[in-house]
């Protein structure tokens, strides 16, 4: 029999190969450590809000999105590092998720069935990190109501746009300068 236990406090960690210990225990109860390489890709559902008052929201607001499509408005608090999801037509806030990093700014694409959040990978920007930044954006699938996958960063997010084709634009916060990057 194989046991193999997971560390579940992290939530939308970057795509990316990352690394798990597993113990392999036989019949005879001998324990062999084993390294092995895995890819772990996070699926976040969010968690339910069970105490939601209809249209009070006792958060520093830090971006926002709304989704007409499906009737939902998206709060960012980058303060607590998470994402909230309201009901339009209620009011209730129906559940949040959480980020391990800070999240910064929302961006929902065209067809309003994807929301962008971009994640840094330091606290704040800094005007004097020019080499090596990175980042991320975590994106929700609005239909699903989960976070399925992440777009690893070769710059510290600041700024995102998405153009009516569909086509990301993510400008860069750190350094004295930046650059802007487009993906599809």
């Amino acid at each position: 029999a194989v046991q193999v236990s997971v560390n579940t406090n992290y939530k939308n960690l970057p795509n990316g190969l990352n690394t798990a210990t597993l113990t392999i225990q036989d019949k005879d109860k001998n324990y062999e450590p084993t390294l092995v390489n895995i890819s772990l890709y996070v699926i976040d559902t969010g968690t339910p809000v069970t105490d939601a008052v209809a249209n009070q929201f006792n958060i520093n607001i830090t971006s926002t999105a709304i989704d007409t499509a499906h009737g939902k408005l998206y709060l960012l608090e980058s303060e607590t590092k998470k994402l909230f999801r309201v009901d339009i037509a209620t009011g209730i806030t129906e559940k949040y998720y959480s980020f391990n990093k800070t999240p910064e700014k929302l961006a929902l694409s065209p067809d309003n069935k994807k929301l962008y959040i971009t994640v840094l990978e330091k606290n704040e920007h800094d005007r004097f990190w020019f080499e090596n930044q990175k980042g991320y954006v975590a994106i929700l699938d609005t239909e699903t109501e989960s976070i399925q996958k992440t777009l690893d960063l070769e710059l510290d997010p600041y700024g995102i746009a998405i153009n009516s084709t569909g086509k990301l634009l993510i400008s860069g916060g750190s350094g004295q300068w930046t650059s802007l990057q487009a993906y599809n």
